[in-house]
């Protein structure tokens, strides 16, 4: 559920940056045709600084936040993961960035290993094995 919160937080700071975003490269064309002087171009030149910060804002807060987030929320819908608290995934790797996180932390998922393992064509123990492993936990 947590994971499901972080996502939508992280849409509204993209759609809110993005906006004022937007604003701020309006008045900055507006800036242009007005500025004669050295003190208004120096104007638009913060400007122009404010929308970098904002466009790293807003990058960042997708790939930390809404990527791996419909990633876990796809996967979970889909049933291909067996954990039964995705929001751990958040807390885990809410410091660091968690597109850098998200393939460790599904390496850990049993049925989501065995997948990756096929797919690379990797050999891997038994399934029941692995069903062993998983009523054991």
């Amino acid at each position: 559920m947590l994971s499901y919160f972080y996502c939508i937080a992280g849409v509204a700071i993209i759609i809110t940056y993005t906006g004022v975003f937007g604003l701020i490269k309006y008045r900055s064309h507006l800036l242009i045709g007005l500025a004669l002087d050295m003190k208004e171009n120096q104007a638009f030149t913060d400007e122009i600084k404010a929308c970098r910060v904002i466009s790293v804002i807003v990058v960042s807060s997708a790939c930390f936040y809404v990527i791996p987030n419909i990633i876990l929320a796809v996967l979970s819908i889909r049933g291909l993961t067996s954990t039964s608290e995705i929001g751990i995934f958040v807390n885990f790797f809410g410091c660091c960035n968690s597109l850098v996180g998200l393939p460790l932390y599904l390496w850990r998922d049993k049925s989501v290993r065995i997948g990756f393992m096929d797919m690379m064509s990797m050999k891997h123990a038994p399934v029941s094995n692995i069903r062993k492993e998983k009523e054991d936990d």
